[in-house]
């Protein structure tokens, strides 16, 4: 049975496929993708099951050694805020679960933004819904640094998410680095909530309620 966390991939890569309206986003045979921050290689599992060439980076040393022991040669410890560490023209970048994690979010966008893809998906934690996440993986058994808090989003925080936005501000940030990068491309967006239960991922496309969202670049030239 596949891990939980390469399923929800495999959702993700299939709702953004239908956002993009690119099948062929599902069929990597003859292509390279590369998955920023790619943790022990889950992310990275995905992309090989669709037949990609997969790359990928990550900041904890130890998550690398891991994803190696999954069979993954082309990964390397390194941080997304120091740039891209390999030269390839990636057909695809997805960056799940990132952003919401790094210290310098504006170098961090201006690397992942500028680096050389064709489709780059990016996902993160809705801040107006992020308690619907972690009840989902609190209720999972999983540990997860929570506290109330006063200030932004809805009670419950996740400590570890020094980047929380609404989607339409992820969206115009976006969409803002681009242009002082003076790249031309679309972007797209979405809200979901997904769970896995039995081995069978469910997602549901919420516009207003997602529990994450989800945004799509697409770069004509790269």
């Amino acid at each position: 049975m596949l891990p939980t966390r390469t399923l929800q991939y495999l959702g993700e890569l299939r709702i953004a496929s239908e956002l993009l309206g690119e099948k062929s986003l599902l069929k990597g045979h003859g292509k390279k993708a590369l998955d920023v921050g790619c943790g022990k290689g889950y992310g990275l599992l995905a992309l090989r099951l669709l037949g990609y060439e997969a790359y990928g980076f990550d900041i904890n040393p130890d998550n690398i050694v891991y994803a190696k022991k999954l069979g993954f040669k082309d990964v390397l410890a390194y941080n997304l805020e120091d740039g891209i560490p390999f030269h390839e023209n990636f057909d695809l970048i997805t960056c799940f679960d990132v952003l919401e994690h790094v210290r310098v979010l504006d170098k961090a966008l201006e690397v992942l933004l500028k680096a050389p893809y064709h489709y780059l998906i990016i996902t993160v934690p809705n801040l107006h819904t992020e308690f619907l996440r972690l009840f989902y993986l609190i209720s999972r058994g999983e540990r997860i640094p929570a506290s109330l808090t006063r200030g932004k989003g809805f009670l419950i925080k996740d400590e570890d998410h020094v980047n929380m936005f609404p989607p339409v501000a992820w969206r115009h940030r976006i969409i803002r680095t681009l242009r002082k990068l003076n790249v031309q491309a679309e972007v797209k967006n979405l809200n979901y909530f997904q769970f896995t239960f039995k081995g069978r991922n469910l997602i549901f496309k919420l516009p207003y309620a997602g529990s994450s969202s989800m945004i799509t670049v697409t770069k004509s030239q790269y």
